[in-house]
């Protein structure tokens, strides 16, 4: 199951910051049904942000976030080139796309000191949304080969201000031996009551180091 808006965790950074940490999942099982849940988009109140990347094989990500009030929203990105932005609804409807003229202040945040990070272009697409569950689809140009890691952040805003900002990080999906080893240490079976966050620390790793791979 996606993680949902109840994932997030409060980070003592500054009032009203939320972060979560999601999982990329393999390329071949990127569809609109595991969609990752990046939150709730309410009118003068929340803002969303995404940092994550199209990594060596992968051709498409997909994302959900649900609009609770009817208004516009700000879908402000900052991507390496090479990489797209589409707004879909439920019934498979585009919505908007990064190719539209647009932009608003957006700072990327930096991710590393290779030279990708460094090569962001900013740009915004502008929808208006009645309340209901919408999709982002991210992908590749079809120019740009599978082997090129691609950065890009989102950013989701209605109306002028905020009360709440919600932060995902989301990194690399685990390798095909990573997923045997994890199986593996599952069926083992270790004895109740132990830390299962440990075990799967190994896979995690940090954030962008991950991102980085």
């Amino acid at each position: 199951m996606a993680p949902s808006i109840q994932d997030f965790q409060y980070v003592e950074r500054q009032a009203a910051f939320w972060e979560k940490q999601t999982r990329d999942v393999q390329n071949s099982e990127e569809r609109l049904s595991n969609a990752r849940d990046i939150g709730l988009v309410n009118i003068n109140d929340s803002r969303l942000n995404l940092i994550t990347a199209l990594h060596e094989g992968d051709t498409v990500d997909h994302f959900k976030f649900t609009a609770t009030s009817r208004g516009e929203v700000q879908l402000t990105y900052a991507i390496n080139d090479g990489v797209k932005i589409e707004v879909y609804n439920k019934l498979g409807t585009k919505l908007g796309d990064s190719s539209e003229e647009g932009t608003l202040e957006f700072t990327p945040i930096e991710l590393g000191d290779d030279e990708d990070s460094e090569s962001y272009t900013p740009g915004a697409v502008f929808v208006t949304l009645d309340p209901g569950e919408y999709y982002i689809k991210v992908t590749r140009d079809s120019d740009v080969p599978t082997t090129e890691h691609l950065n890009y952040q989102l950013q989701l805003q209605m109306g002028d201000t905020y009360g709440n900002a919600y932060q995902v990080i989301e990194t690399k999906a685990p390798s095909t031996s990573q997923l045997y080893s994890t199986s593996a240490t599952t069926a083992t079976a270790t004895a109740p009551g132990s830390n299962i966050a440990s075990m799967l620390s190994s896979l995690v790793g940090g954030i962008f180091d991950a991102l980085r791979r």
